[in-house]
């Protein structure tokens, strides 16, 4: 209650009106928004202030007003001292502002801008304070001068600068970063554009400009990389992105851009580009690098100069690799490389595909594949005579070679390395140091080994699979056991030979769990065997090469964790190896051998002989028994060097304790011959074929079946006519038998499919099939099956078809009537061996129970005959509905036919054209001295152009006026007389067309695509609003002048450089249309002064460009520039006053050196200089 007292005894020392003035200021202070305070000048308490003087501090007005004016302060400086000196100065001055800090009541910072003014009242002299809070815009400014500093921090660490490029006048501005990476002073250096321009690298400046230019020309975005260029002789690698922003008239108003260093960047891509092309090891070129390699060498190039790609692998570089490390490993590809590079030259491209993969390409003296084939033998020569790579471990590995050449086998890059990959695949199938090229059977059998592949995947799911057991028995006939033989018939029913299959599973690794699956389920039939009390007899199980190679206890404890599961004993097993995986690492399959022996299983060598075991390697061995391979038994008989060799085997066997055994034993003559020589036990179909394992089992029983239990099983020789076999049926006296091994020969060399069937007939005599006798070559083939594979079975296991295609009733009729039945196009469809909608000529002749059947594929030749027919229909519509004009010319250039669409394109009609000739229609764009286009003649328009040329041409009208059409004309050659089946005839209808170097024209009318390009033309290089050439136009005709060499010789050429005093105060007076007006006016004026050879131009804005040429001093030009001036100097009538204009000119002469570019900096920085020196003035450098 004392202060607000206090407060009220204040204010009441003033008279009523003193007080009526201080709420009027207090109201006026609010109604603008501002905070009052009032203050005794002298003594310095508040005396007055408004509601919002209060509220912004956070106090109350009473509170603010028993406050001092230091008690706001909250700069520590300004204490109870500085506001009396700053008060005393105000009152000095009666009044003043500055910029101080307030505190709030809560604590808060504002900053404040104080306007005071001295007033008296009633005889007091007051300090009347206006208050405005500057917080937001002093934290805006400082938010702004951080971003400031951050872009320019962000611009440093980044590279990036910045630029903008303005077209009015020419100004420039750059940031920090800018001048940072042109090594300019941003205090004291001026950014200009043709500064800039002098600073890029001259073999860039070229494209720098294009770039620029065609941004600007085009409003496409701004991208340019090219080289900075310095004094120091330095280089920075510079990227330029902007965009060109135009006015509300779509007039180029400025360039906004960032300048970014990539020198780093391009360095790392450098280097990246030189990582991806080459191969870090070898220093070689890598497989990408060789396709460009391919691509450039096959551009463009003729089929008679051909090229080879020899495709080159390293044999066993895997096995060096594993036993010795991969360091030697990486030295002995580096050796290689080199003594590669030094056998096949420095003109042979040399590359590293892969790991031990190299490529050759060489196109000097190859011209066919023969030259190829002599190279590859010539590597492989060489390579051979060279010492040892590693002396140390005397290690030069052999190689293989694929090879392809251009053009017989492949005409783009990525084919022809296929094929030659395809090449040197088979070339490694065939084993070390071998060369193969390739062929498209090639490309078919390795297609059809990947398919073969991938069916196999998933034979053991889908339960294609079965076991086979074909028996074995000793000399007297009684069984003494079996060969585990593994059959797959694929989803199609199709039977696949092992000899197929196989191998295949080998390579794809596929053969380990598929011996595991053939393991347990011979084990499951042996188990139900044993529980149903039958003999087991030792059964032989082949084993894989890929299973000795596993680690001992993988292989070895595998097979007897698996006997142990179904309570087996090894001896129940013979293991049969082959001989040839004893020489592929003898040690590790000595090793094996010896802990399966020890573990009880038997050990067999089949196909024993065709390998080259020592007999040192035999003899450690823990072996029991050796096969006889099955190329010896077929010809034992009549070969006397077949019996030698197998009397050594069984001496040998017998010698080491071991027993031996033949398989493909077929003949009785045969089995006789093996008694003889000693041989203990037989395999063959003279005994029996492969049994199922139903099969085999029922032969198991027949033991128990036998009076008084089990006794031995005795199988007797077939005799007679052996129907279980193809081989019986053709048993015939030896003499016969040479004249069917002829016949087959010839049929194999045939190209037709061969089968010979027998009728196999049921209870009731009706025949049920057809037994496969034999097969010739082709037919095998065909059916991608071995001979042995497909004969001996039934038809209808391979063909199922042929029972719905009613293919086998028509057998069956050929077998009734006794006579020969041929079918020709017969179409085959719905078979997987036979692919769909084939189309075949058969033969079906029968002879006694049996039938001769061959086909021969025509599905080309039918489809040929139906395509012809197809065709010509098809030619046939298109002549008369296709939308370009056709015509044909005979060699005279006489128009023999033309399509139907000529008189929908041109007016005229076909009738109209047939007979005329080519130049009697067609002209070029010249003008004849009488004025009318130049007639042409086509072989001369032809003339340098090879056998096709395009263009354009004027063709007659038939109202006559000339109009533009576009054509492509082809030269016929070699095609002589042809008469079209009434699609295209001559003139009369019948006569036959003479084409023999003739001509085929197709043409379409452009004339509006043409009146189109003129006015693209137009607009892209002149200025549309005054006429004159556009900036491009005339900076481009400068350019053309100056090339060539031209600029290196001081030439007679001058530039006026022109630009208006005060083009924009006329803009701002009198409007735009006022300055379009004096810009058209003083370009008429600057074309009326300039002579007809001189050339001007407008670069945008308020600027000219006159080019003065053939101009002998720049006095000459000089006196131009002036008459110029005097022209352009007369006031232009607008409404209804004049303006008054004035240009200032620079002036400038070329130089010796000077290129474009600098030649018009020059001119520029003339009419800067000009503009320095006043208005309307001409200055010369």
């Amino acid at each position: 209650m004392r202060a607000e007292a206090e407060l009220n005894s204040t204010l009441e020392l003033f008279s009523p009106e003193a007080r009526q003035r201080l709420d009027d200021f207090k109201r006026i202070a609010d109604l603008a928004g501002r905070d009052l305070m009032v203050s005794d000048a002298l003594q310095g308490h508040f005396v007055d202030c408004n509601d919002a003087a209060a509220m912004h501090l956070g106090y109350s007005r009473d509170e603010l007003l028993r406050l001092n004016p230091e008690a706001l302060q909250a700069d520590p400086d300004h204490d109870a001292r500085w506001v009396a000196e700053r008060r005393a100065a105000l009152v000095a001055a009666g009044g003043g502002a500055f910029l101080t800090r307030h505190r709030c009541k809560n604590g808060a910072i504002q900053d404040v801008w104080i306007s005071h003014s001295v007033l008296t009242l009633d005889g007091r002299l007051l300090l009347l304070s206006v208050v405005a809070d500057r917080t937001l815009e002093q934290r805006t400014i400082h938010r702004l001068e951080e971003s400031i500093a951050l872009f320019n921090d962000g611009e440093a660490l980044s590279g990036i600068g910045t630029w903008e490029f303005r077209f009015d006048d020419g100004s420039m501005r750059w940031s920090p970063q800018v001048h940072r990476l042109c090594k300019t002073d941003a205090a004291s250096y001026t950014p200009t554009l043709w500064g800039y321009s002098t600073l890029v690298h001259p073999d860039d400046r070229p494209r720098w400009r294009r770039d620029f230019q065609q941004a600007v020309n085009r409003g496409d975005p701004l991208l340019s990389r090219h080289r900075l260029a310095f004094l120091d002789g330095s280089e920075t690698r510079v990227e330029v992105r902007g965009e060109v922003l135009v006015d509300d008239d779509g007039r180029p108003e400025r360039v906004v851009a960032t300048v970014c260093d990539v020198s780093l960047a391009e360095s790392a891509r450098q280097q990246v580009e030189e990582l991806r092309h080459h191969d870090p090891l070898t220093g070689l070129p890598n497989k990408e690098a060789s396709l460009q390699e391919l691509r450039q060498r096959l551009g463009g190039r003729d089929y008679g100069q051909s090229l080879a790609v020899l495709s080159l692998d390293i044999d066993g570089f895997q096995e060096i690799n594993d036993s010795f490390g991969p360091e030697l490993g990486d030295q002995l590809l580096q050796r290689i490389a080199v003594q590669l590079g030094l056998i096949l030259g420095p003109r042979a491209w040399l590359a590293r595909l892969s790991s031990d993969e190299f490529l050759v390409v060489q196109q000097d003296e190859i011209r066919s594949l023969g030259d190829a084939m002599a190279l590859a033998r010539r590597i492989e020569q060489l390579w051979t005579e060279q010492p040892p790579l590693v002396p140390q471990l005397r290690l030069n590995p052999s190689l293989c070679i694929g090879i392809a050449s251009y053009p017989e086998h492949a005409q783009d890059a990525q084919s022809l390395l296929q094929c030659a990959n395809t090449a040197l695949t088979q070339a490694k199938r065939l084993g070390r140091g071998q060369i193969c090229a390739y062929s498209s059977t090639l490309s078919r059998q390795i297609r059809e080994r990947l398919e073969l592949d991938g069916e196999l995947a998933q034979a053991l799911d889908g339960q294609q699979l079965r076991l086979m057991i074909q028996p074995q028995v000793h000399k007297s006939g009684t069984l003494i056991g079996g060969e585990v033989l593994l059959r797959w018939t694929n989803r199609r029913g199709i039977s696949i030979p092992p000899s197929q299959f196989i191998p295949l599973a080998e390579q794809s690794g596929l053969i380990v769990p598929i011996s595991q699956w053939t393991l347990e389920r011979l084990l499951e039939r042996l188990k139900l065997w044993e529980q149903s009390a039958l003999p087991l007899p030792r059964l032989a199980l082949n084993i894989s090469p890929r299973q000795l190679e596993l680690p001992s206890r993988h292989f070895v404890g595998g097979l007897l964790d698996t006997l142990r599961a179904f309570s087996l004993p090894p001896e129940q097993l013979e293991l049969e190896i082959t001989e040839s995986v004893l020489l592929r690492n003898p040690l590790l399959a000595r090793e094996q051998l010896i802990a399966l022996a020890d573990q009880g299983f038997r050990i067999s060598i089949d196909d024993f002989g065709t390998g080259y075991s020592s007999l040192e390697l035999l003899r450690s061995l823990p072996v029991h028994r050796l096969k006889i391979d099955r190329t010896f038994v077929s010809s034992i008989v009549e070969s006397p060097e077949d019996q030698a060799i197998v009397r050594a085997t069984i001496t040998l066997a017998h010698g080491l304790g071991m027993e031996c055994i033949a398989e493909g034993v077929e003949t009785a003559e045969q089995s006789a011959c093996l008694e003889q020589l000693g041989c203990d036990f037989y395999q063959g179909y003279l005994y029996s074929r492969p049994l199922e394992m139903e099969a085999f089992e029922a032969l198991l029983r027949q033991s128990g079946d036998e009076p008084g239990g089990q006794s031995p099983i005795r199988l007797e020789p077939a005799t007679g006519q052996r129907d279980d076999h193809a081989h019986a049926a053709l048993d015939r006296p030896p003499s016969i038998t040479a004249q069917l091994r002829l016949l087959r020969t010839a049929l194999d060399q045939g190209q037709d499919e061969f089968l010979l069937l027998r009728a196999e007939r049921g209870v009731n005599g009706a025949v049920e099939d057809f037994l496969i006798l034999d097969a010739n070559q082709p037919a095998c083939e065909y059916l991608h099956q071995e001979r042995h594979a497909v004969v001996g079975q039934m038809l209808l296991a391979i063909f199922p078809q042929v029972k719905v295609n009613g293919l086998f009733q028509i057998y069956l009729e050929a077998l009734q009537r006794g006579k020969t039945i041929v079918l020709e196009n017969y179409a085959y469809a719905d078979h997987d061996v036979f692919q769909e909608d084939r189309v075949y000529d058969i033969t079906i002749s029968p002879v006694q129970d049996c039938l001769v059947l061959s086909w021969r594929d025509v599905t080309g030749r039918s489809q040929s005959s139906r395509n012809f027919a197809d065709a010509a229909a098809l030619y046939r519509l298109l002549a008369e509905n296709i939308v370009e004009v056709v015509v044909l010319l005979d060699r005279d250039q006489a128009i023999r036919w033309v399509s139907p669409s000529l008189q929908q394109m041109t007016g005229w009609t076909p009738l109209q054209w047939n007979g005329r000739t080519f130049p009697e229609l067609f002209a070029s764009f010249e003008q004849s001295d009488a004025g009318a286009p130049t007639p042409v003649d086509l072989r001369q328009w032809m003339a340098g152009f090879g056998p096709i040329r395009q263009g354009r041409l004027q063709l007659l009208q038939p109202e006559g006026r000339w109009g533009w059409i576009e054509l492509s004309v082809r030269r016929l050659q070699g095609v002589g007389r042809r008469r079209f089946e009434g699609a295209l005839r001559g003139g009369d209808g019948s006569e036959p067309i003479n084409l023999q170097d003739g001509f085929v024209i197709t043409l379409n009318p452009v004339d509006g695509q043409v009146l189109q390009e003129q006015r693209l033309l137009r607009q892209a290089t002149t200025d549309p609003l005054t006429g004159l050439a556009s900036r491009a136009a005339i900076l481009d005709w400068l350019q053309g002048r100056l090339a060539g060499g031209r600029a290196e010789h001081a030439q007679q050429l001058a530039l006026l450089f022109c630009d208006f005093d005060n083009f924009k105060g006329i803009n701002d007076t009198h409007g735009h249309a006022a300055g379009d007006l004096v810009l058209t006016t003083t370009a008429d004026r600057i074309r009326a002064t300039i002579r007809q050879n001189d050339r001007a131009g407008r670069l945008g804005g308020d600027e000219f460009l006159v080019l003065l040429d053939d101009l002998p001093s720049l006095e000459k030009a000089m006196v131009v520039a002036e008459k110029l001036q005097n022209a352009t100097a007369t006031p232009i009538p607008y409404g209804d006053g004049l303006i008054d204009v004035s240009l200032s000119i620079g002036v400038a002469s070329h130089g010796a050196g000077e290129d474009a570019d600098l030649f018009v900096r020059r001119a520029d920085r003339a009419m800067f200089a000009a503009k320095a020196a006043g208005r309307n003035q001409v200055v010369a450098l």
